[in-house]
């Protein structure tokens, strides 16, 4: 699901924004101060793989790109403007630019941890009285909980290569990059949390509660659902429909 409102970036007449001159107009001289850490960004967070070829407009016998989209939340870009960067230097919209200069020490850390992840919990109270959690290891444990079942803890054993998926940093795009409020807490409705922990201990933690932005709800719920496909037990997303 694509969220709402992404801002496409644009970058010359022969890709999307016709307000924009050819990139043959555009390729300067000098080259970026900041294109190092521009194109770290730009190629960092794949969202969609694209088995398409997309050629060189300088170049017509070159490959330039696939066709690849990468996102940080609020922008999403295909992988060959990173690519017409870095052989010739177009320039990057200056709102963009500013963005990634502010926000890329923030991101690459939100990386580093995802990476690092040793395993997550997920906590998700639907109702007053209902509660489920599920903590996914990346050996494949799993430690379960369901009020509405019983008391105590069940212990589940999955496949290291099922648990890698749930743990995937792309899963945690959401939490990474989001930027919405997340809404205020209110009585006999649903609030949910996802924590995630290093072998040193918890790294970070994001919650929501009702009022949130929808997407961010509908985020939640898709993570559920893949997950319960995954530990074959509820964690409640039927309860968010």
């Amino acid at each position: 699901m694509e969220k709402p409102n992404l801002i496409r970036i644009g970058f010359s007449a022969d890709y999307r924004d016709k307000s924009l001159s050819s990139l043959k107009a555009q390729a300067p001289d000098i080259t970026d101060d900041n294109k190092k850490i521009i194109l770290d960004y730009l190629t960092t967070n794949l969202i969609w793989a694209c088995p398409g070829m997309v050629y060189d407009i300088f170049d017509e016998n070159c490959i330039i790109g696939r066709g690849d989209q990468y996102t940080d939340g609020k922008y999403i870009w295909p992988d060959y403007f990173a690519a017409y960067i870095r052989k010739y230097n177009i320039p990057i919209p200056e709102e963009f630019k500013e963005y990634i200069l502010k926000h890329h020490k923030e991101r690459k850390k939100r990386h580093l941890l995802s990476k690092c992840t040793d395993h997550v919990k997920i906590k998700n109270e639907p109702r007053f009285d209902h509660r489920f959690e599920a903590q996914i290891f990346r050996n494949g444990n799993v430690i379960y909980k369901n009020n509405l079942i019983y008391p105590g803890f069940m212990c589940i054993s999955i496949p290291r290569d099922d648990a890698a998926f749930i743990l995937n940093p792309v899963m945690e795009q959401l939490f990474c990059y989001d930027e919405e409020n997340h809404g205020r807490p209110m009585i006999d409705e649903y609030h949910w949390e996802i924590e995630f922990y290093t072998k040193k201990g918890l790294s970070h933690k994001t919650e929501g509660w009702p009022g949130e932005n929808a997407w961010r709800k509908q985020e939640f719920s898709m993570i559920l659902k893949f997950a319960e496909r995954y530990i074959a037990q509820s964690l409640g997303s039927e309860f968010l429909e």
